[in-house]
Order: C-alpha cells, then structure tokens, then sequence
C-alpha cells in the first residue's frame, strides 16, 4: 500500500509533474506536449553508458547497438524537423531556436538553458545589479529544435499520414484517454471484456490464465502497458479506490498466493 489517500487532487498532481518522464510513460501521465527530443528517445532509445557490459565478449554486440540506435533516432529527429519546416507538423517554438529574458514567449515549448546575462550600457530596459546585495542579474535562456514541443493529437495523425499508426512501446501510453473515465478503471473494464472472450469465471480464475488475459491486454497499446496492467488488476483483486468492488479473484486463492512468495 503507497498510501496515496493521505494527500488531496492538488498534491497529488504536484507529485506526478515532479516525476520524470520515463515513470510518467509507465503510468500514461504524459503531458500533452512533448519535445521532439523526447519523442526520438522514447521512440529510439540510445543505451546508457552506465548498461555496457563488463564481460568482452558482449562488448562489441553492445557497441553496434548503439551505434544503429543511435542513426536511428538521429535519422528520425531529422524526419520530424523537416516535417515541421514543411509544415506537416504543427509545432511550438522556433526550428531554429530562440532567446529570450524572463518569460517564454512559446509558453507551451520546453524552457531553455539559463545563462547569467550581464546587459549592456545601451540597454536601458535592463538594469545591472552586479553590486546590489539580495539582486539578481537578468537570465538569458538559450532554445534550440530540441525545444520545440508536439501536440499528441498532432503527433497521431502524422503518424497515420505517414501510415505508421498505432506504435508500441512506452510512447503507445500518451494517447490514453482518461477524460471521460478513470485510466484504471477502463484498464479494468477491458481485462473483464477479455475474461469474458475466454469464457473464464471472473472471480474463479484458474492458475496459469493471468499471463493469457495479461498477453490479450497488452495487445491494446494504448490502454495498456505492462506496469499499467499489473495496477489494473491488483485493483480489481483488492481495491484501494473508494467505492469500487473486487471483481476478479483467482481460483484457490489462498494456493495461488503462495505460488507467487
């Protein structure tokens, strides 16, 4: 139990933006808008340094990956910019890049990179408070195409333009919709659904048809992802959310539990 009841809406929410983008993907919490950046990593991740193997052997297969991932997500970055300059994209920002002091005037692009900007005698608009104790000096920030951000609906149709539509991976989770109903709560619906297509009892599943009615869910990329299922099914075997009732239990449960120790 995370004990997540103890905090409200608000802070909750304020929890969720602190997290990073990778655990908000494996949850579905993306934001609207993603860098062009972002979508190429997720898209095509490049390997870490901190995942090369130690053994020899595995080194140079290692190498070689990274390698094709990376002229993979370089090639793919390259595609996007040019969808954008030809407007085939609908894009927040500038492709190629932008300054600004203070206030972004792209508000729905990624912030730049802040540099201390000491202003110019003829600038009369700012003011030098190098030897103004408790002042701070004007902040200049720095964008580039990597601060450009996409709309998911946007991103979505040109995926579809350019017949690449649905994907997989963790960037299949940005278009779930969680408007109109609970994310859970319709991952739930749709486990029942499938259980239902089995012709399975509901609350007497047999050993072993977890991993079947897991493998039909997980074939909806965009309601479902691996961690998004496990979540879904633990509410409907021991709900947590107020109001809801268990719906799924599996057959000897008591034998089934202490399979799993």
């Amino acid at each position: 139990m995370d004990n997540s009841r103890l905090f409200n809406e608000t802070e909750l929410k304020e929890l969720n933006d602190a997290k990073p983008l990778s655990k908000k993907a494996e949850n579905g919490s993306l934001p609207e808008y993603l860098s062009i950046k972002e979508i190429c990593d997720f898209l095509f991740p490049v390997p870490k340094w901190n995942t090369k193997p130690k053994e020899q052997s595995k080194l140079l297969e290692w190498r070689e990956d990274c390698r094709e991932k990376k002229q993979r997500h370089k090639k793919f970055k390259k595609k996007l910019i040019n969808a954008c300059k030809n407007n085939e994209l609908i894009f927040e920002g500038e492709i190629g890049g932008w300054e600004y002091y203070g206030v972004n005037p792209h508000p729905l692009s990624r912030d730049g990179a802040r540099e201390i900007f000491i202003p110019e005698p003829n600038r009369e608009f700012y003011f030098d408070y190098r030897d103004i104790p408790g002042k701070e000096r004007p902040k200049k920030y720095t964008c580039t195409v990597d601060h450009c951000t996409i709309h998911k609906e946007v991103f979505k149709s040109y995926l579809q333009t350019i017949k690449a539509w649905p994907i997989t991976g963790k960037l299949a989770g940005w278009w779930v919709d969680d408007k109109m109903i609970n994310r859970t709560d319709k991952r739930i619906e749709r486990i029942l659904e499938v259980i239902n297509q089995l012709k399975i009892n509901p609350m007497e599943i047999p050993e072993g048809n977890k991993q079947k009615i897991k493998n039909e869910c997980l074939k909806d990329t965009e309601l479902f992802n691996d961690s998004g299922f496990d979540r879904a099914w633990k509410e409907a075997t021991n709900p947590k959310k107020e109001g809801n009732k268990q719906v799924i239990r599996m057959k000897d449960k008591e034998k089934y539990l202490k399979n799993q120790l």
